[in-house]
């Protein structure tokens, strides 16, 4: 979920399946996940994401970590690996396949989310802007 949230993909009952091997059944890799650039200002996912229903923010997906089975500092752990690598490799990705810079540019804002800061110690700058925001989750 947190993969579709960093590059706003809203397909994301079709990202991942169930694989049976000779120990049994295991989750899929994820596949087709595809940066959607959004229409709006809201994002949201077509399904619940966390507290705050289907918004897709990485601290709405955190705010009910336990239901994936996950301690808090694990779901922040995971979420921070998934958003540095989002960010650092997205463009890079791009390039490599041929894509112009207008497109590129075109998908900059399906990244966003890339940029959500999670953690301080009360409040941080915003890395997209320099806003000083409450980050308690």
């Amino acid at each position: 979920m947190v993969s579709n949230i960093l590059c706003n993909n809203n397909d994301d009952l079709r990202n991942h399946g169930r694989l049976r091997d000779g120990r049994g059944w295991r989750l899929s890799t994820g596949y087709d996940i595809v940066a959607f650039p959004p229409v709006g200002t809201e994002r949201d996912l077509a399904i619940v994401v966390g507290l705050n229903g289907h918004r897709t923010t990485v601290k709405n997906a955190l705010s009910n970590v336990a239901s994936f089975g996950l301690s808090r500092s694990e779901g922040i752990s995971i979420e921070q690996t998934m958003q540095k690598i989002v960010k650092t490799s997205w463009e890079g990705l791009c390039v490599n396949n041929g894509f112009t810079a207008l497109e590129i540019d075109r998908l900059r804002t399906c990244f966003i989310a890339c940029d959500e800061v999670l953690l301080g110690s009360g409040s941080a700058k915003n890395r997209s802007n320099g806003d000083q925001k409450n980050l308690f989750l």
